[in-house]
């Protein structure tokens, strides 16, 4: 099966996803993708690769190139990730181009933006930009890693990637992907070999001292995973959720007053990082500065289940019972299904501050 490329640049036109049938490529001689070729790659025109390269031109500039796909749209990236009406664009276009090819796909948007899209139409998110390695047949092994692993199939996915590092050792994406899943069965000191690996590639990846340092965090180990916080922030000092959890492991060692600039440090970065604010709250002494710091979180985002319990918990203990059955009833709502424990916990406290109101009724 041979992926075909373009003779010429189309252009498709915002606003008309329905003609995008007439600017399906038709043409072209291309059998480098053709190892394992039952993904499709689409890559935008500032990403790192692409097998079928797509780029996006304002309304009043559209430029011919051979072998590129143009879509006309005035403002496609917003803070270097694709916006939803370009999204929408790249997407439509791709289940064409699958349906004509009968390949399953793996679509991906932008710069550290990355939506792998599956046959069935669902969206699966990533903050990683696959390298350029994705085209051959390693990188095919990858892609059908992913796939697995964003069905829980992790097991099987690690067994790809394995694969993948049989032919490249040194695949970047490989030992991301495979330390990813091996942290999602809970293989936690397997998964920091991968970081290892990654490591002696790029000893200034802060993603991956990152990473690191989250394992190492939930292997309960908060002092080692602080220094990979710092180094990931030595590399990139506004790395946001590095701050935010150097700012949790040192509440860990109950290094409380140390934490409160790490959190400070998030929100000055991220303004409207509801996650940040929920968690400031949790440092600070002070009943209406720790309020007002939930009720900040709330502001930003009124679903975020935690800075609901957090309120309720946190009135609770100050006695206003009515005030937290109703931030705990807003959890409830909120809260995830993979929450089902912490769901069942709130509601026996709600139940049971319910239960103490009504026995003080009725003295």
């Amino acid at each position: 099966m041979k992926i075909e490329y373009p003779t010429r640049s189309e252009s498709v036109s915002e606003g008309h996803p329905d003609k995008m049938a007439d600017h399906i490529p038709a043409t072209g001689p291309d059998n480098s993708l053709t190892p394992h070729p039952s993904y499709l790659v689409i890559q935008t025109s500032n990403g790192a690769y692409s097998n079928f390269p797509i780029a996006f031109v304002p309304s009043d500039r559209v430029e011919s190139e051979k072998g590129k796909l143009t879509i006309v749209l005035q403002k496609p990236y917003k803070d270097k990730k694709l916006t939803e009406s370009a999204r929408e664009i790249v997407a439509e276009l791709a289940s064409k181009l699958a349906e004509q090819k009968g390949l399953s796909m793996c679509v991906v948007f932008g710069e550290r933006d990355c939506v792998y899209c599956e046959p069935d139409g669902s969206m699966k998110e990533s903050d990683t930009l696959p390298s350029e390695d994705m085209g051959s047949k390693e990188g095919y092994l990858v892609l059908k890693g992913i796939s697995l692993a964003n069905t829980g199939k992790y097991q099987e996915a690690i067994a790809c990637y394995n694969r993948a590092l049989e032919i490249k050792p040194r695949f970047i994406e490989a030992w991301d992907r495979k330390g990813r899943s091996l942290f999602e069965l809970g293989r936690y000191k397997e998964a920091l070999v991968c970081t290892d690996k990654l490591l002696e590639i790029d000893v200034n990846d802060d993603n991956v001292w990152f990473n690191r340092g989250f394992t190492l965090a939930k292997m309960g180990k908060p002092q080692e995973a602080i220094a990979c916080y710092d180094r990931a922030l030595e590399v990139n000092p506004r790395f946001v959720e590095a701050w935010k959890e150097k700012g949790r492991s040192l509440m860990a060692l109950d290094r409380n007053e140390e934490a409160i600039p790490c959190l400070d440090n998030a929100i000055e970065i991220s303004p409207r990082d509801a996650e940040a604010w929920h968690m400031k709250g949790l440092f600070l002494r002070k009943p209406q500065e720790r309020l007002a710091c939930y009720d900040r979180a709330l502001e930003i985002n009124p679903r975020d289940a935690e800075a609901w319990r957090m309120k309720g918990l946190f009135l609770a203990a100050l006695g206003r019972f009515q005030e937290a059955i109703v931030c705990f009833k807003r959890f409830v709502e909120c809260a995830p299904p993979q929450a089902a424990s912490a769901i069942k916990h709130v509601e026996e406290i709600t139940h049971d501050l319910e239960e103490l109101i009504q026995s003080k009724k009725e003295r």
